[in-house]
């Protein structure tokens, strides 16, 4: 999953600028590629009141019910791309990579709800066990060996944090 500019430098009002992007200047697409192949892409509209087009954002991830808007919209577009895409054989299901744009420990519970399982970096403001995040604290002092690595699963023993 990604977000991606489609170059435009015309005169609209659904152009996005995105200074980090190789192509900051254009269309913004949400999309979701294997192998290089875009498989499902969602339009985006700029605009705090809009975003991903027909995105709707569930309660879990802090939408409110009438509406389907509010709430981490950005999580919610991945989803909604996996939704799209052909149903898996019976007892499989998705496995999608991810950066840290998308991943939160709420949204990686979630999406397990939803049979989706997600792999990816997440901010440290994203859900991660506090005992990892001072152990990355106490780092800056190169205590931890090269390659050794900790991790915890969450209380609820669904998430798995690895640092």
């Amino acid at each position: 999953m990604d977000e991606i500019i489609v170059r435009f430098e015309g005169r609209s009002k659904e152009i996005t600028t995105v200074p980090n992007k190789p192509i900051p200047i254009g269309y913004k697409v949400w999309g979701a590629a294997q192998r290089g192949f875009l498989l499902v892409w969602n339009w985006h509209i700029p605009g705090q009141r809009n975003g991903p087009v027909g995105v709707r954002t569930s309660r879990e991830l802090g939408g409110i019910i009438k509406a389907g808007n509010s709430g981490n919209k950005i999580q919610a577009v991945v989803l909604h791309l996996i939704k799209r895409l052909p149903k898996p054989p019976e007892g499989s299901g998705y496995h999608v990579y991810l950066d840290n744009l998308f991943v939160s420990t709420r949204f990686v519970q979630y999406a397990r709800t939803q049979g989706v399982a997600i792999t990816g970096t997440c901010r440290t403001t994203g859900g991660v066990i506090k005992e990892l995040l001072d152990l990355q604290k106490s780092d800056k002092k190169d205590i931890i060996p090269w390659g050794e690595t900790y991790s915890r699963y969450t209380p609820n023993g669904e998430v798995y944090h690895v640092g």
